[in-house]
Formats: structure tokens, sequence, C-alpha cells
């Protein structure tokens, strides 16, 4: 008798645990409505992999966004937390991701960050109706995938038209380039291509591109092919190490600093100390410490003091940013977070972020005109004492003002 009694209460006590499971569950799940208590925002990015230091920039520079707007009383009175996702620099494993954050039913994302993984993510979240705020999304991706990711880092086109401009108006001397390109993603080839047309188009003389692949020990032999193509100037689109032994190679061989020109994301914090005592007078069109913002000018000095003087790499800012825009959405088109709303809900929060005039970001202002930003500034800068010192500036004109 004790025996089915016990039998009997441990049958009980089962039933209870199996039922507070299912009601906790229950209370948990992404179907039920009701307004969100707290604004969850996933970041598709590559904190692992070949240059997962770029990122920790990346999510530094974010938490500290998001610490700023919940001190100041979060998104429409709810706190905002960002949940990275690592994709590793990976395809296969970026679209394993986006199909977390479409379970988790987001109400819109971060990211991604590179081209690769953007061509195998975004097809899911424009299958579900997601938006994402990927500030470095290139041109053939935001054509690819419009209405549903956003590119805040500048168009292709803006870029051709003022940075090899800008160079050759302070270097009136160059009369024929050669690109140096370390091949690793598309973003760096298509650019110079631009670029390059851009060149040409101003009457002066390229030549067959220079790959410098990743991982070589010595860079010696591509300087020297580059230098004998008979070209007075280069243009280097290298990751930050590769670009500054490139620079001391061409250096070494008597290229004058002035006919060197640094693509955006060669220059940063590891190429002016690697290169230090070969960079004075060198050309590039960003800047690790530039901005327009006392605000990020704050960020860059906190990221400073805490990392032993190192700066924040200038395209830190583009994803973070857009947590800026997330909350005026969110709090200009009445947003709720329900579940039984994700829909509307998602569809409002793209129809604004596509077209925004005046979108004030944390190094300039700027325009969103069809998921594109525009009217970014553009920037010439010239290496002096280690520091990227502003040399010249071009506002390019919006779409609509073009016209």
């Amino acid at each position: 008798m004790r025996l089915r009694k016990n039998n009997l209460m441990l049958l009980f006590a089962s039933a209870l645990v199996c039922l507070l499971i299912f009601v906790s569950c229950g209370q948990n799940e992404p179907g039920k409505s009701g307004p969100a208590s707290e604004w969850k925002i996933p970041y598709l990015i590559f904190l692992s992999g070949p240059i997962a230091g770029d990122a920790a920039q990346h999510k530094w520079l974010t938490n500290h966004v998001v610490d700023e707007i919940n001190s100041s009383g979060g998104i429409a009175g709810k706190p905002l937390k960002v949940e990275y996702y690592d994709t590793a620099m990976d395809p296969p494993k970026a679209a394993s991701c986006m199909a977390q954050i479409i379970d988790a039913k987001a109400l819109c994302l971060l990211g991604p960050m590179n081209g690769d993984e953007c061509k195998a993510a975004m097809p899911l979240a424009v299958r579900e109706g997601i938006y994402a705020f990927s500030g470095t999304a290139t041109d053939d991706i935001l054509n690819q995938f419009k209405p549903w990711v956003l590119n805040t880092s500048g168009t292709v086109e803006e870029e051709k038209a003022y940075a090899m401009p800008l160079w050759v108006k302070h270097v009136p001397d160059v009369t024929s380039i050669a690109g140096i390109i370390e091949p690793t993603y598309t973003f760096i080839t298509t650019t110079w291509d631009a670029h390059k047309a851009k060149i040409e188009e101003m009457g002066i003389k390229t030549y067959d591109t220079i790959e410098a692949p990743s991982g070589m020990l010595d860079y010696s032999s591509i300087a020297v092919r580059a230098i004998n193509t008979g070209a007075n100037a280069f243009y280097v689109a290298c990751s930050e190490d590769n670009a500054a032994k490139v620079v001391k190679e061409l250096i070494d061989r008597g290229v004058n600093p002035n006919h060197i020109w640094l693509w955006a994301n060669s220059m940063g914090p590891v190429f002016l100390k690697q290169s230090e005592g070969y960079n004075e007078g060198l050309y590039t069109g960003t800047s690790p410490t530039y901005s327009e913002n006392p605000k990020y000018d704050e960020y860059l000095k906190l990221y400073m003091e805490t990392h032993n003087g190192e700066t924040l790499k200038f395209m830190c800012h583009y994803n973070a940013e857009l947590l800026y825009l997330i909350k005026e959405a969110i709090e200009v088109q009445g947003i709720t977070g329900d579940p039984a709303k994700l829909k509307e809900e998602r569809n409002k929060i793209r129809d604004f972020a596509n077209n925004k005039k005046g979108f004030k970001g944390l190094k300039y202002t700027f325009d969103i005109i069809d998921g594109q930003g525009v009217s970014i500034p553009k920037y010439l800068y010239r290496i002096e004492n280690g520091q990227t010192v502003l040399i010249d500036k071009a506002v390019p004109k919006t779409i609509t003002d073009a016209k």
C-alpha cells in the first residue's frame, strides 16, 4: 500500500513538473501576443574568423551605443538589447544564423556585414520579410535584395566620383596608376574597378591589377611587379598588416610616398603602427580618428584610453549608428513589438528606414534614399607624423538634387 501511495505521489509530482514546463514554454513562445517588454535586435557579425579583430571593435562601439540609448530611457521607454550571432565570415554559417533569427521572430536585424554572407543569408530574410540594417552592404547586394536591406556606407559611384580626383588634385604629377589588391572579398575588387574607370576617364594611364595574396611572408615580389609596370603611383587595397608590408617594399624601392593611395580598409591603427617610419606623406580617403561629431570623438577617446592608445577603425560606426535609426523608426511609427502585428510592423520599419532625409549618424549627417545612404562626405587625408591630417573634403549631391 505504501509503495502504491509513493508511486501515486511520484506520478503527481511528475505531472506537476510537466505542467510547469508547459506553462513556462508557453509564456516564452515568440507568437504570444502583447507588446514587447524589451527590444531584442539580432546582429550578424563575424566575431571569429580571419578579421574577427575588426568585429571586436564593431561590437565594442555597438555595446556603448546600446548603453547610451538605455541610459536615456531606452526605445519608447523599453530597454534595448543587441544579440550577437557569429557568422565567422562563413556564408553557410551566416545563412544558419539568419534562420535562427527568423525562428526567433525578430522585428529587424543588424548586418550581415560581408557581401558573401549577404548573398547566403539575405534570401531567407527577403522570403520572411525581415529588414536588415546592414550599413556595409554593397551596391550589388542592395540592388539584389531591395527593399529589404540598407546600405549606408555610400555608393561606389559617389566614391568613384570623388576619391581619385581629390588625390590627383593635390598630387598633379601622378600620371599613371597600378592597383595592388588583396582579393579577400568582392567589394575590394569592385571598388578598384570603379576607381580604375574614373582614373582612365581623367586621362591617367592604368595597368593590369597586381594581386597581393593573403598570408605571404614577403611582399617584395609584389612591389617589384607593380613598379615594373612603369606606373608612377599606386593604389593599395589590402588588409592593414599586408598593406604595411607592401608600402614598405614600395618606399624601399624609391616610390614617392605622396604617390601611394590607401584604400579605406587598409587604413587603421594596425597599418599606422606597422608602417611606422614609412608612411609619412601617404594619402587615403579615411581616418581612424577624424569625425565631425563630438559624441563620436568621446567614443574615440574612451576606446583609446582603454586600449593602449589604439584607435577605432573608420568602419565601426556603420552598423552601431543604425541603432539610432531603429530607435527613431520604432518611436515615430508607434511600433509595439507585438508578435501578432509582426508582419505589419516589419513593413513599417522597412518603409521608414528606406527613406530618411538628414539622418544624424555617429560621424556625419547624410540622406537615405531607396535604402541607399547618399550625400556622404568624401575626405582626403595625408599621413603626417603618424596621424591622418584632413587635406580636402567634398559632399556629393543627393540623387534627387542631381536630377
